[in-house]
Formats: C-alpha cells, sequence, structure tokens
C-alpha cells in the first residue's frame, strides 16, 4: 500500500522598528521604537521529523516514520522580568508503520522552559520539560480500516493518551532548531500479546516571531 506524505507550512515572519528622536533645551533625547524586547512573548511555528517507537510488553520496538507540523505560544511568566515562560501549542503528527499502518495524533504540548540568550548575541537555548496530552484521530491497518472499529481487542486502542517530554530548543536570531524526547504513561492499547507503549523522538525546524 503506497502512500504520500506531504506537509506544508507557511512560514511567515514579519518585523517592524522605528524610531522618533525629539530634543529641546529644556527636555531629554527620547527614542521611541517597537523593536521586540529580549523576554517577550513570542510565537513559533514548524515542521518535524518525528519517528514513534510501539513497544509491545517483552518484545522489540517497532519505529513508525513520520513528520509533524505545529505552532508554539511562549508566555512570559515573569512579566519580561526574566525569560522564564510557558509554552502551550499544538502539533499534528503523522506516522506510518513499515506494515502500512497510518497513525495520527494531536497533541498539546505543555512546556516550562527557560531562554538563556548567549551575549549580546540573538542567539537563544531553552532547555524545557513538559507535559503531552494526545488525541489518536486516525490509527489505520494496512487495508485503511480503522483499529478503533475493531472489536476483537480485550481493551482499546485508546483515543486519549496523557504523557510528558523533555528536550532543549534553540534560537537563532528567528532561525528555530528544537530537538526532543517524549513518551505515554498509559499505553496506546491492550491486546493479546499485552500492551503497547508508545514513544519518541522529534527534530524541528521553524521561525519564532
Amino acid at each position: 500500500m503506497k502512500r504520500t506524505f506531504l506537509l506544508v507550512a507557511c512560514l511567515i515572519a514579519s518585523y517592524g522598528a522605528q524610531a522618533q528622536f525629539v530634543s529641546s533645551r529644556s527636555e531629554t533625547d527620547i527614542v521611541v521604537d517597537n523593536v521586540k524586547g529580549d523576554n517577550d512573548n513570542y510565537t513559533r511555528v514548524f515542521l518535524g521529523y518525528t519517528p514513534t517507537f510501539l513497544k509491545f510488553s517483552g518484545l522489540d520496538s517497532e519505529t513508525a516514520h513520520g513528520g509533524a507540523i505545529g505552532f508554539t505560544y511562549g508566555i512570559n511568566l515573569t512579566k519580561g522580568n526574566s525569560p522564564l515562560y510557558l509554552e502551550v501549542g499544538l502539533t499534528d503528527n503523522l506516522n506510518f508503520s513499515k506494515e502500512d499502518e497510518v497513525l495520527m495524533a494531536l497533541n498539546v504540548p505543555i512546556n516550562i522552559t527557560y531562554r538563556f540568550k548567549i551575549g549580546d548575541s540573538n542567539v537563544r537555548i531553552a532547555p524545557y520539560v513538559g507535559i503531552r496530552p494526545k488525541v489518536n484521530v486516525l490509527l489505520l491497518d494496512s487495508d485503511g480500516d480503522s483499529y478503533f472499529n475493531k472489536d476483537y481487542y480485550p481493551e482499546g486502542p485508546n483515543r486519549f493518551q496523557f504523557g510528558g517530554q523533555a528536550g532543549v530548543n534553540f534560537d537563532f536570531n528567528r532561525f528555530y532548531l528544537g530537538i526532543g524526547y517524549n513518551f505515554d504513561f498509559n499505553p496506546i492499547w491492550k491486546t493479546y500479546y499485552g500492551k503497547q507503549k508508545t514513544s519518541g523522538v522529534n527534530v524541528n525546524i521553524g521561525v519564532t516571531f
């Protein structure tokens, strides 16, 4: 069974700055601009490579290769006094196993991150840790039939999973690169072969603005 996997993202970056200089005998100079501060809120859009590992109890894991598209919004928790942020977002993952099974999930990552700025440069390093609620939208077998419609498994598959994640993000001016690891606390389903749990890695590129 052949499938074409296409992810298209519109990466939009716009930035504006203007300055006004006012001087007089009795007043000091004033400069007004709208350049974003170091600790302002931010938005990030990205594409990613996201292999997912499917492992039954006591058996070797299988890798389902695929990708993702998503966005993140960073909210400063200190009113701009330090680069400590809460990140929330939405990511759509689509993966294919070697048996032509299809997995599609919507993730809602919620992270705490601290964005270290390197000197006076525009380079930032931001380790993060957080939770990851996930909704399994599609789980298809090699014939295109949904596993959610099958009734011969004792449990599952689960529509909802809850997990965690950790990693590090890099911002080079507006260019973004992220690397992370994620895992689920509850299994995607329980079959006669045992519980199948999922985990994965993500390598993302995008823009931050």
